[in-house]
């Protein structure tokens, strides 16, 4: 429950981000924005893996999900990471 409730709230903020950067002329230059990066990352890790964190009892039992989710896991996982390092290699911060 805590991580379902966790993972929706971020779920929230991390559209709130987007839509913040939609409004404004920042979206023109995405490439420098370091949020853009973090929440590429974090909706491709929480978000996707909601399921495999929130029904992982039930997805135990069938091993051929369990381990297509756990793939899904581990890359997403990496890709979030390499996000998270390019939001502060090519992100620039505002001043």
């Amino acid at each position: 429950m805590n991580k379902t409730f966790g993972t929706l709230l971020l779920l929230i903020l991390v559209v709130i981000e987007f839509i913040k950067q939609i409004k404004s002329d920042s979206i023109l230059k995405f490439k420098e924005d370091k949020m853009f990066y973090i929440n590429i990352g974090v909706i491709l890790f929480y978000v996707g893996n909601m399921p495999f964190f929130g029904l992982y009892k039930m997805i135990v039992e069938f091993p051929e999900i369990w381990n297509n989710y756990y793939k899904y896991f581990m890359v997403s996982n990496c890709l979030m990471y390499l996000l998270f390092a390019a939001s502060f290699i090519w992100g620039k911060a505002k001043s």
